[in-house]
C-alpha cells in the first residue's frame, strides 16, 4: 500500500495538532512556602490522600478527600470531555510532577500545592479551600492573531460567554457553547455550587476579555474555574506561551515540549521524504 507525499505531510500536521493537545502538558503549578518534613505524620496522611485521589480517577472525573489529624484536603478535576482512562493517566502524571516541582533538595515538600495540566487539575493543602470560591487569576494566554471579524466576532464571543456563564437548572461543571464562528468552553471545580460556578465563569470571561481584547482565541484560569474560546480554528496556546500568575513556572516544561515536538516532526518528515523518493525510484524502474 503506497501513501502519497501530500498525505504524509497531512499526517505530519495532524500529529502536531494532536501533540499540542496532550492532556499532560503543564499549564501552571503553585507551591506553598511552608513545607513538611519527610517521614512526618503530615507526609503519611498526604501519601494516603494522593493514593485515594489517584484511585478515584479511574471511575470519576472529579473527587475530593480530607484526612483526619493532621487534616489535609485534596481534590482533582479532569476536563469534562476526557474519558476515564485518559483522566486517570493525566492524574497519574500530575502527582509525581507536582512533587518534583514543589520539593526541596532536603526532601521536604510544600504543605500545599496545585498543578494544572491541559487535561486535569490536582490540589492539596491544609487550608479550607473545599467549597470556597476563588476567582484569583492563575494563568492567561491569548492567540497572537486578531479576530478578523470586528464587532461581529466580538458579539459572537460575548454570546458564547453568556451561554457558558448562565446558571443551568441541572448539569455538570463542564459547559460548552457556540455562537457564529466562536466556540467556548468553561469548567469549574466540582466542589462549587452551580451558582458559584457561574459567578466564577463570569469573572473568567471578564478577565479574558480584558486580557485578550480582540484576539481570535484565548483562555484564562482562575482559582476554581477556567474559560476557553476559539474563533476560526485558532488556538490560544502553542504560540508563545502564556502568563502565570500567583506562583509556579512552566518555562522548563514548555522548552521540553517544544524540543520533543520538533524532534517528532523532524523524524516524521524525514520518513515521509524517504518513502517519497523510494516510491519515485520504484516507479522509474517500471
Amino acid at each position: 500500500m503506497s501513501i502519497s507525499f501530500p498525505l504524509l505531510l497531512l499526517l505530519v500536521l495532524l500529529s502536531t495538532l494532536t501533540f499540542s493537545d496532550d492532556p499532560t502538558t503543564l499549564i501552571y503549578s503553585t507551591c506553598s512556602k511552608s513545607q513538611y518534613p519527610p517521614n512526618s505524620p503530615y507526609q503519611l496522611n498526604l501519601n494516603s490522600l494522593l493514593s485515594s485521589l489517584s484511585a478515584a480517577s479511574s471511575f470519576s472525573l472529579y473527587s475530593q478527600f480530607t484526612t483526619s489529624s493532621p487534616s489535609i484536603s485534596g481534590l482533582f478535576q479532569c476536563h469534562g470531555d476526557l474519558s476515564l482512562s485518559r483522566c486517570s493517566s493525566c492524574i497519574h502524571s500530575a502527582i509525581p510532577r507536582l512533587f518534583s516541582l514543589c520539593s526541596s533538595s532536603s526532601s521536604a515538600a510544600a504543605a500545599a500545592a496545585s498543578i494544572q495540566l491541559r487535561g486535569c487539575y490536582l490540589r492539596y493543602g491544609n487550608d479550607t479551600f473545599l467549597g470556597h470560591t476563588d476567582t484569583n487569576l492563575r494563568y492567561k494566554t491569548c492567540s497572537t492573531g486578531g479576530n478578523g471579524g470586528g464587532d461581529e466576532f466580538l458579539a459572537a464571543r460575548d454570546e458564547a460567554f453568556a451561554a457558558v456563564a448562565a446558571v443551568p437548572a441541572t448539569g455538570s461543571s463542564y459547559r460548552m457553547a457556540s455562537a457564529g464562528p466562536v466556540r467556548a468552553e468553561a469548567q469549574c471545580m466540582g466542589d462549587l455550587s452551580l451558582r458559584d460556578c457561574s459567578d466564577c465563569v463570569l469573572a473568567a470571561a471578564t478577565q479574558v476579555k480584558i486580557s485578550c481584547s480582540g484576539a481570535a482565541a484565548g483562555e484564562v484560569y482562575l482559582g476554581k474555574c477556567y474559560i476557553w474560546y476559539s474563533g476560526g480554528g485558532k488556538l490560544p496556546y502553542g504560540s508563545g506561551g502564556g502568563e502565570v500568575s500567583g506562583g509556579g513556572n512552566n518555562d522548563d516544561e514548555v522548552e521540553k515540549t517544544i524540543a520533543i515536538m520538533v524532534g517528532i516532526i523532524a523524524v516524521i518528515i524525514f520518513i515521509a521524504i524517504c518513502l517519497y523518493y523510494v516510491r519515485k525510484k520504484a516507479k522509474g524502474k517500471q
